[in-house]
C-alpha cells in the first residue's frame, strides 16, 4: 500500500485525487429519516474495533456526547454498532438517542442513515472512513500519535475534505478535543454546550 504513490507517479501531498463522494449509497427504506426544520441530525460514533489497531487511543467515554444528547436541537443517531453501543444504556442516554443500528448489518446500510445526517462526529474507526468516501462532514477526534493518514498536525485531511480534525494535546487527554467540538457547534450551529 505504501508504494501507490510512487507507482501512480506522486510527487507531492497535491497529488492526491479530490474525487468526492466516491461512495454513494442505495436508498434502504427502512432507514429512511423523517427532516425536522428546528432540529440537527447529527450521528455519534465513540469505540473503535477492539482488535483494531491502537484501540485504547481511539476510544474516548459515551459522557463527552452528553452535552450534544440532552440538547433539544438535536436528533443524536447512535452509529455504533457491537455491545460498545449498551453503553448509553449505562449512562442513563438511551432513550436519548435514536437507535437504529439493529438495521445496520452492511456499510451500504450505515452509509445511507449517514448521507441524511448533518454531520457525524465519530472516533477513529470506519465510521469516520465512510464519512469521507461519502464526502459527509465529519468530526473526528484523534488521539496525540494518531494513524499516519491523519497526519500529526493540522486540522485537515489531504485523503477526506469533508473531515475537520480535533486533536489531542496530551495523550489520552479528551476534555480540551471535545471543548472544541463544542466550540465548533456553537460557532456553527449557534448553540451553546457546556460540559
Amino acid at each position: 500500500m505504501l508504494s501507490l504513490p510512487y507507482l501512480f507517479g506522486m510527487q507531492d501531498i497535491k497529488d492526491i485525487p479530490s474525487t468526492n463522494p466516491y461512495l454513494i449509497p442505495t436508498e434502504e427504506k427502512d432507514l429512511k429519516i423523517k427532516k425536522e426544520k428546528t432540529k440537527i441530525n447529527v450521528g455519534i460514533c465513540w469505540s473503535a474495533s477492539i482488535t483494531g489497531e491502537s484501540y485504547d487511543g481511539k476510544v474516548f467515554d459515551v459522557e463527552y456526547f452528553r452535552p450534544i444528547i440532552e440538547n433539544p436541537k438535536f436528533n443524536v443517531y447512535t452509529l455504533q454498532v457491537g455491545p460498545e453501543n449498551k453503553e448509553l444504556e449505562k449512562a442513563g442516554l438511551a432513550d436519548k438517542v435514536i437507535d437504529l443500528t439493529d438495521k445496520l448489518t452492511d456499510f451500504n446500510k450505515t452509509a445511507y442513515l449517514i448521507s441524511q445526517l448533518d454531520f457525524v462526529i465519530s472516533s477513529d474507526t470506519s465510521v469516520a472512513h465512510l464519512c469521507g468516501a461519502l464526502n459527509k462532514e465529519v468530526w473526528i477526534p484523534l488521539q496525540k500519535i494518531p494513524d499516519w493518514r491523519w497526519e500529526t498536525t493540522g486540522d485537515k485531511s489531504y485523503w477526506y475534505p469533508s473531515a475537520k480534525l480535533f486533536r489531542q494535546k496530551t495523550a489520552r487527554v479528551w476534555d480540551g478535543v471535545f471543548q472544541a467540538i463544542y466550540d465548533k457547534i456553537n460557532k456553527q450551529y449557534k448553540v451553546r454546550l457546556k460540559k
